[in-house]
């Protein structure tokens, strides 16, 4: 049985957005990529590079801002700030790309996401 929403805070307090751990061998290291809420998401189609239901083809300063927000601590929170974009895009670009296809994947935004949607 499915509990009743009472106030805001019923759904407000849910942790609603998947994530998941992407290993980087450029850097080593994992990096939890989270999806896109529905203001990041915003954010991303306003992307100069952006090609609705392409998902390739980013500039990569462009796919350096959607890891920037994509990228997340334990507790959610950015570990990037949108300043630091620039950086990002300066380092590997295979390490950039793994985050960034991490990012499209895990919000939905690739054709294998929409297509497992489609054949549930």
């Amino acid at each position: 049985m499915s509990k009743l929403v009472t106030n805001a805070n019923d759904i407000l307090g849910v942790k609603d957005l998947r994530e998941k751990k992407v290993f980087v061998e450029e850097w080593g290291k994992e990096v939890i990529v989270r999806e896109f809420s529905g203001r990041e998401l915003q954010s991303v189609l306003k992307l100069g590079s952006f090609k609705a239901g392409d998902g390739g083809d980013f500039a990569i300063l462009d796919a350096a801002k959607v890891c920037v927000m994509a990228i997340k601590d334990e507790n959610g929170a950015r570990i990037f700030t949108d300043d630091q974009a620039e950086d990002l895009a300066d380092k590997n670009l295979q390490a950039v790309m793994t985050v960034f296809k991490a990012a499209l994947e895990v919000s939905g935004m690739t054709g294998d996401e929409q297509d497992k949607e489609k054949n549930g």
